[in-house]
């Protein structure tokens, strides 16, 4: 796995929890395919001599996300779009969930704040880990359903939900 500055490994749950070390974003050029940004991402991660060790504290980091949906993408030997559709999106029937919308999509995507202007609607696959997916409130819906439904199974629920926190 990769190291911070001082060898400690940066792990799966250190990546999803936020607890890395890594910064916010990296210097990764938007809108670029999933390969690319893939590519771009790693070798960026290859040259920092400076993160804050993991585990020491958490910051929100996008980058970190993206590296984890790297990881996910390489162990389902597919992409993160296809392993995301295979596990979650296709099952619950969110069919218009998706970093990569098409033109009719783009016209049902759910609207962002009204107050600021639209984001254009291209195709997000290399940022789809850190947020890069277009919904629709129908879809939403479907999602929150599953996470709340009664009846779900315990174990993917409590995995679901947990909030990985250490106090110390």
């Amino acid at each position: 796995p990769p190291k911070s500055a001082n060898g400690a490994p940066i792990t799966l749950l250190s990546l999803a929890t936020h607890t890395s070390g890594l910064p916010r974003e990296a210097p990764i050029k938007p809108g670029q395919p999933a390969a690319s940004a893939s590519t771009a991402r790693w070798a960026w991660l290859a040259k920092q001599r400076r993160l804050a060790p993991p585990g020491v504290g958490a910051l929100y980091s996008n980058v970190a996300f993206d590296l984890l949906g790297d990881a996910l993408a390489s162990a389902a030997k597919t992409s993160y779009g296809a392993a995301l559709g295979a596990a979650v999106t296709t099952p619950l029937g969110m069919a218009d969930t998706t970093a990569s919308p098409s033109a009719e999509q783009c016209r049902r995507i759910m609207a962002g704040d009204p107050n600021r202007r639209p984001f254009p609607c291209v195709d997000q696959s290399g940022e789809a880990a850190s947020g890069g997916l277009y919904s629709t409130a129908s879809d939403m819906a479907l999602w929150l359903e599953a996470q709340l439904a009664p009846g779900a199974d315990p174990g993917s629920r409590s995995i679901a939900q947990t909030v990985y926190v250490r106090h110390e």
